[in-house]
């Protein structure tokens, strides 16, 4: 014990490191006494002696394990044992390690040193202030419940955009508002209630009228515009909300003081002296009350009138007239029965045809001569009506002849009649119900009275245009025109008069419930009232409405390509299949290679001299360049010579070759060959390429003396994916072997082509021949043409 004191009062460090601060070590020694550790200090340590320690540096805690003052931790930044060190804090409970001095103080180390218990069983979970190392309620706002914010480590009411508030508040300026009752706040953060004339309420998030000021009221229920309404001289709302002043005739209602008044409006007046009518009296009109009340006007025998509050006469009593023109001796004359002025002033009754001129309570009229009558009361056309034949006068005015059914009524010597319309009868003499029978529809009655239409098959008697005839039941008709037959044709069913007389169902087609329905053969589809063949129709191929587009056509029932078949439902080019060719399933053997749907050896191939049918071509030749006749209708693009050659061990004859150093060659036809431009055409050749060439042929727009326009190659090599009519051929061989190559396409629109060739090397010399180039007008051979032989072929 005494060694291990004499060694930490030594001034050196116990494991060689530098000199500590006698302060600094005894309240390390202290901190680790009061830490709970010992040290080591209660066991036995041997005698040791007092010797100086060389200085060294420790590395690991391993070193400082046996530091018999409990300083277990080495400090590699100072080389020493410490008690602690902020990366390795081994402090006891309720101390940390001081990073100043690397020993273990009192206060808290983290959260989770400030939790404690709450008595009931559960933990009171505190926080560390590392500031001042003591535990508190919080030290951020997030540590503090909803509506709370963390102030001098004290969770006080408040929030922010950080910390919310509890459910059903909001966050306004600071503070947790119910945005539902909160007058600053109503409805949304910063929305201020303010209504006009009242005291401001919040419900329900809205603005409202808590008590109305003065005289005030809400008599809208509005609180927008708030206690809108004046009580006090408001007429609708006169002393409360709802009590208006009532509408009195003729006045000027208005509210004073919260009462109803009223004052007469400009030339009426209240004689009567009844408040509830108003003032009733028009001072300017009334007879009664002329300019002022009780001030009566009037004039005999007519109405007094006043006019601008001034009496004055007014209309004549009835039957009596002013015709003097004096208001002093009012309405003098009775136009009743004056002839002077019957009816009105100055009325003189003229006299009239057929009688003589009355005046008879007030209208003129006349005395109407033996067997006439004023049958229409107009004195002015006299006694018009001739009572012996007016059918509305008949004998008398007013005794008109009755209208009969069907009939023109009559008059004659004063007593009524009547004639049948056209196409009608009376068939039962009975006048009151008239020419009751209409003849040219009645079955029973046809053409005139009691003249009955028999029945038939399928039918009923009918009657048009007063001819008997029959009405056919739905479905027949009477297509023999024979009324004994009845309707004998079943219209539904009849191919000869399909849904009616007359209309025949053309040849392939049958009568199905009175409509013409084409009936297709066996294995015909009917599409769109059409019969097609789903095998190789392009409209319908294998079933209706699947149409062949892009160029391909329908081949049993698939659509194919032009020169592909249907082999097991999968399209085929029998030309150049060779598991295909010619047909499906015939596979080429060895050493042949499918040409123009035949198995053909790779070494002798079609003809050069091909034409018309030894070839079997689908079109006629327009053109074939044999070389046979010299090289006088070409040209090369340098003027050079053209080489023409024989190799009879190649199966050829004359033939011509091309040779170039890198690219060119080209030899062109002199003048143009006619083509029909918009029809198919096929351009063929033989061609042998050598290694490393890649030959063309192809044509170029022209006119009828070989200028040419645009071009384009048909037969080329794989560097060329279009030639503007579509893909080229297969490439060209460039194998040394004579080989037959062919291209259809369809001719732009051109009159004239030139023929022409080309090859590209690839550096070195490189050559190419060309024999028995041919245009055809129409499509390419379907079979291939005579077969060489060895030796013979030309």
């Amino acid at each position: 014990m005494c060694a291990a004191l004499a060694l930490g009062c030594s001034g050196r460090s116990v494991v060689g490191g530098p000199a500590e601060d006698a302060s600094a070590r005894d309240a390390t020694l202290d901190a680790t006494l009061d830490g709970g550790r010992d040290g080591g200090l209660d066991a036995p340590a041997p005698d040791v002696p007092g010797v100086d320690v060389p200085p060294s540096r420790c590395t690991s805690d391993q070193e400082c394990a046996g530091n018999e003052l409990g300083l277990r931790v080495c400090d590699l930044a100072s080389g020493r044992c410490v008690a602690c060190t902020p990366t390795r804090d081994v402090c006891n409970d309720g101390t940390y390690c001081d990073p100043a001095g690397l020993r273990c103080v009192a206060g808290c180390r983290d959260d989770m040193a400030c939790a404690r218990s709450s008595g009931d069983g559960g933990v009171v979970a505190e926080r560390c202030n590392t500031a001042t190392r003591q535990c508190v309620a919080c030290t951020a706002d997030s540590h503090c419940p909803p509506g709370n914010v963390c102030a001098g480590n004290q969770c006080v009411p408040g929030c922010n955009t950080m910390q919310g508030c509890p459910s059903g508040r909001s966050c306004c300026s600071g503070a947790c508002v119910d945005t539902q009752s909160n007058t600053d706040h109503c409805g949304a953060c910063g929305t201020v209630c303010m209504v006009p004339n009242a005291a401001a309420a919040c419900t329900a998030g809205a603005c409202a009228v808590a008590m109305c000021t003065g005289a005030n009221s809400d008599c809208d229920a509005n609180p927008a515009n708030g206690c809108e309404t004046d009580t006090n001289t408001a007429t609708a709302h006169c002393g409360r909300c709802g009590q208006a002043c009532a509408t009195r005739p003729n006045t000027r209602a208005a509210c004073e003081g919260g009462a109803c008044a009223y004052s007469c409006l400009d030339n009426f007046a209240d004689c009567d002296g009844v408040a509830e009518n108003g003032c009733e009296v028009d001072l300017r009109s009334s007879a009664a009350h002329c300019g002022r009340c009780m001030n009566a006007c009037t004039s005999a025998n007519g109405a007094p009138v006043c006019s601008m509050g001034v009496c004055g006469l007014g209309a004549c009593a009835e039957n009596f007239g002013n015709c003097d023109g004096s208001e002093a001796n009012g309405c003098e004359t009775d136009v009743r029965g004056s002839l002077d002025h019957c009816g009105r002033c100055n009325n003189a009754c003229p006299m009239r045809a057929n009688g003589a001129a009355t005046c008879n309570a007030g209208a003129c009229g006349v005395r109407c001569n033996a067997g006439f009558d004023s049958c229409d009361g107009d004195a002015s056309n006299g006694c018009e009506t001739a009572l012996d034949t007016t059918v509305a006068h008949c004998g008398a005015c007013g005794t008109a002849c009755p209208a009969r059914a069907n009939a023109t009524a009559t008059c004659a010597g004063g007593a009524c009649g009547f004639a049948c319309n056209t196409g009608f009868a009376d068939c039962d003499g009975n006048a009151a119900n008239g020419c009751e029978v209409d003849t040219r529809t009645s079955v029973t009655h046809c053409g005139r009275c009691a003249n009955a239409c028999p029945g038939g098959a399928n039918s009923a008697p009918s009657c048009t245009n007063g001819a008997c005839g029959l009405g056919c039941n739905a479905g027949f008709g009477d297509c023999d025109g024979n009324p004994a037959t009845g309707c004998e044709t079943a219209l539904n069913s009849t191919d000869a008069h399909c849904g009616r007389c007359g209309n025949t169902c053309a040849a392939g087609r049958s009568c199905m419930t009175g409509a013409c329905v084409l009936v297709c053969p066996s294995g015909q589809l009917n599409c769109n009232d059409m019969c097609v063949n789903p095998l190789t129709s392009n409209t319908d191929c294998g079933r209706c409405g699947n149409a062949c587009t892009g160029g391909l056509s329908c081949e049993a029932g698939v659509c194919c390509g032009a020169r592909e078949r249907n082999c097991g439902g999968t399209c085929r080019d029998l030309n150049t299949d060779n598991n295909n060719c010619g047909g499906c399933g015939i596979v080429c053997g060895a050493g042949t290679t499918c040409l123009n749907g035949t198995c053909e050896s790779t070494q002798c191939l079609p003809s050069r001299a091909c034409s018309g049918n030894a070839c079997n071509t689908c079109g006629s030749s327009v053109f074939t360049e044999n070389w046979e006749g010299g090289s006088a209708l070409w040209r090369t693009t340098d003027n050079g010579a053209i080489q023409l050659m024989t190799d009879s061990s190649a199966c050829r004859g004359t033939f011509m070759r091309e040779t170039v150093l890198a690219s060119g060659g080209r030899t062109f036809l002199r003048r143009g060959v006619p083509v029909r431009p918009g029809q198919v055409h096929c351009l063929a050749a033989w061609i042998r390429g050598s290694n490393a060439t890649q030959p063309f042929v192809g044509i170029n727009a022209s006119d009828a003396n070989g200028s040419v326009g645009s071009e384009h190659w048909l037969i080329g090599a794989r560097c060329y994916t279009t030639s503007g009519l579509g893909p080229p051929v297969s490439p060209v061989n460039a194998n040394s072997e004579w080989r037959w190559y062919a291209r259809e396409f369809v001719m732009p629109n051109y009159s004239f082509v030139v023929i022409k060739t080309e090859i590209f090397s690839g550096g070195a010399a490189g050559t190419a021949d060309f024999d028995a180039i041919q245009l055809i007008d129409g499509p390419c051979p379907q079979a291939p043409p005579t077969i060489c032989a060895a030796a013979t072929c030309d």
